[in-house]
């Protein structure tokens, strides 16, 4: 299937990058924290 064949798909590309990027900033806050509470020692 390629986006010229369905050009909706074209839109579900950049919604799952904007998911993926979300994902990503969540995950490096999430690492942020952890690392955080290890060094408070909860």
């Amino acid at each position: 299937m390629t986006i010229s064949d369905s050009p909706p798909f074209f839109g579900d590309v950049l919604a799952w990058r904007a998911f993926e990027e979300l994902m990503r900033e969540e995950g490096i806050k999430a690492f942020y924290n952890k690392k955080e509470r290890r060094k408070l020692g909860l």
